[in-house]
């Protein structure tokens, strides 16, 4: 058995010499119609003799199995030992009971190099419809190899087709090796299992429904497209035409298609090193895809939508999960970046986000619903760059950064909390659960007062949470609002500004306001040096720079050492260097002088701090001494380092002086 299984395909090539003998012994005529006698020498016949004859038949069987069949319309051996069949048809019987024919126009076989050949329209067929069409095949390794010479075309299972250069057929192992311009093409159940694969060299395992490709690879699926340098393709396991598993290595760039719930395409784009499709068995669609890259080249894969945005992740391995064919789930291994750009200019970076993995969900129209960066999350926009632990981009608008703290950080300042919301549309940011921020001299940002000294100096603020709008250029701090620059500072429950220079608080307001150099430096009747700052309190401001005006309501009140103003509405109007040049009251004023022991209460009062008066004026306006003596006047100029008041009746002349006045009323 073991020498008949060897001799299953040797039959293809060599025919054998034994074969040839009892041939030439019983049935061949010399062209003299001689007839060959059987026991003569046949090496020495065919060494001097040219023998020919017609319908050669020969059988070698085991049992019921037929191990080889050998046909010729005619046999023809020369003296140079060279046997030739036309109209030859060679069938071989596997031991698996599959059967291999070749035929040809004729087959030749040297004896002296033990090498045969077939040649003129020669047709290779064997089982699941396997046809290999050619002009000439040479027969190797006693019949088991056959090798083309020139073109062929080939043909296999449920319409798998192709063309190649050369083909070396490896009978014993249902393996076929195509070489040069390879084409192969298998046509599925609908255009979406269309296959073809061009390539330089191609070997196709039969019995494993494997392919194995090289060389200048292009190779479509439906309208899924790659080219590689290598690939390896797995076959429906039904003898169906569709793909099953794809895996493509080296030099990796192409795309998948796939329909949307409204119809419309959605098209992933990848590169790398290497990338990895198993498709489902029952529809043919893409399950999963896995795409590697290198350190200095990592892989890429690029999800758009229907607008044109396209967001293009990085990392050394991509994971892709898609249902039914759409894209469904998007993982990263190792550092990452995702960028954005527009599938029609994508030289222009719309912003990217980075980190040290990432995961992306869509929805089943294939739009990008979610993706999530974890360790060391970046996201870099124009204009701003934010930082943290955690990463969430909610839909196609929403950012979500959490760490402790996360940061954020523009070009008109930083802002740091344990979480941020950033709104790429309106350039919004939210920061939550404890917020610092930070904002450079002479920023959008400003301070209710800020001297020359001050201004050189960055401004700070810590609140419960905060609004900073970003394109509008427009901030709000919420909850126990500390702001300071140097030594001047403000507090509120709220605090809003923008970038043109308008500030408003609201909300348990205190701030502080500076007084002149030239006042400080002149110090008070006793010499010492006056307090540098003013502090007014009050339920809300509103303050803009360049106005040189802050307006505060809700009860305002003004401290300045042992002096205390208060009122309805206070007007605090600034010099051209943001120092206090003088202060307005309105509705119902009070001073309390707590150092002299008056107390002044009227409707209106200008106070100028520089000069420490007051002047307060009201119908009428009541001053009351520190013994409990009350004056009442329409007009009170009081003078708080001296504790000396002037004042004029509502029937006093227009234009009187001070000595007149103070002697109608008199001087405290």
């Amino acid at each position: 058995m073991v020498f008949l299984r060897g001799a299953l395909l040797a039959a293809l090539a060599l025919f054998l010499g034994g074969v040839v003998a009892v041939f030439l012994a019983n049935r061949i005529n010399t062209e003299g119609n001689v007839e060959a006698e059987a026991g003569n020498d046949l090496e020495l016949n065919l060494a001097e003799t040219l023998l020919s004859g017609r319908g050669f038949d020969y059988e070698v069987t085991d049992g019921e199995r037929r191990l080889y069949h050998i046909r010729a319309d005619r046999i023809v051996a020369n003296r140079d030992k060279v046997i030739t069949l036309t109209g030859v048809v060679i069938t071989v019987e596997r031991a698996s009971g599959e059967v291999y024919e070749l035929a040809a126009k004729k087959g030749t076989y040297r004896s002296n190099s033990s090498t045969a050949e077939v040649e003129g329209d020669a047709v290779l067929s064997g089982p699941d419809g396997l046809e290999i069409r050619g002009q000439r095949f040479d027969l190797l390794r006693h019949g088991s190899v056959v090798k083309s010479r020139g073109p062929i075309e080939f043909a296999v299972g449920r319409g798998l087709t192709g063309s190649a250069d050369e083909i070396e057929a490896y009978l014993e192992r249902d393996r076929f090796q195509l070489s040069g311009k390879v084409r192969l093409f298998s046509q599925g159940a609908g255009p979406e299992d269309d296959l073809s694969l061009e390539a330089g060299r191609v070997i196709y395992d039969k019995s494993d429904h494997r392919i194995h490709a090289e060389g200048g690879i292009r190779f479509r699926r439906g309208r899924d497209q790659m080219t590689c340098d290598r690939i390896a393709v797995t076959l429906a396991a039904d003898g169906g035409s569709g793909a099953r598993f794809v895996r493509a290595r080296w030099n990796v760039a192409g795309s998948l298609v796939s329909h949307d719930a409204r119809g419309f395409d959605r098209r992933l784009e990848f590169a790398g090193e290497e990338i990895s499709i198993a498709y489902d068995k029952k529809g043919g669609e893409p399950r999963q895809a896995e795409i590697t890259g290198t350190v200095n080249e990592p892989a890429r894969l690029d999800a758009s939508d229907d607008s044109g945005l396209v967001r293009r992740f990085s990392s050394r391995r991509i994971e892709a999960t898609f249902a039914r064919g759409q894209i469904r789930k998007i993982q990263t291994g190792g550092a990452m970046i995702m960028t954005e750009f527009l599938s029609f200019d994508p030289s222009r970076e719309l912003g990217r986000v980075c980190g040290g993995s990432a995961t992306a969900k869509f929805d089943n129209q294939g739009d990008l619903v979610q993706v999530t960066v974890a360790g060391g999350a970046e996201l870099h926009r124009p204009g701003i760059q934010t930082t943290g632990e955690t990463l969430t981009v909610l839909a196609r608008d929403l950012v979500r950064v959490e760490g402790s703290p996360a940061h954020v950080y523009t070009w008109e300042g930083e802002l740091s909390a344990p979480g941020l919301d950033y709104r790429i549309g309106t350039g919004e940011l939210t920061a939550r659960d404890g917020v610092r921020a930070w904002f450079p001299p002479k920023s959008g940002f400003t301070m209710v007062t800020a001297t020359e000294a001050t201004s050189e100096l960055p401004i700070q603020v810590t609140a419960d949470s905060a609004t900073w709008g970003q394109t509008r250029g427009r901030f709000q701090f919420d909850g126990n609002v500390r702001a300071w620059q140097g030594e001047s500072f403000l507090t509120a429950q709220r605090l809003i500004g923008e970038n043109g220079g308008r500030i408003r608080g609201e909300g348990g307001i205190q701030t502080t306001l500076e007084r002149s150099s030239s006042a400080m430096s002149e110090g008070g009747d006793d010499g010492e040096e006056r307090p540098s700052r003013v502090r007014v309190t009050a339920a809300s401001f509103d303050y803009t720079k360049g106005e040189g005006l802050i307006q505060y309501k809700g009860d305002p009140e003004v401290r300045d050492s042992g002096r205390v103003m208060s009122c309805d509405e206070l007007s605090v109007h600034l010099r051209d260097d943001s120092s206090l040049d003088r202060m307005e009251c309105r509705g119902d004023t009070l001073i309390d002088d707590r150092i002299g022991g008056h107390k002044i209460s009227g409707s209106k009062a200008l106070y100028r701090p520089d000069d420490s008066k007051v002047e307060v004026s009201g119908s009428p306006v009541i001053l009351q001494k520190p013994d409990g003596a009350v004056i009442r006047a329409s007009r009170v100029i009081y003078d708080f380092e001296t504790s000396i008041a002037q004042f004029e009746s509502a029937g006093s002349r227009s234009g009187q002086n001070e000595g007149e006045r103070a002697s109608e009323g008199g001087g405290i």
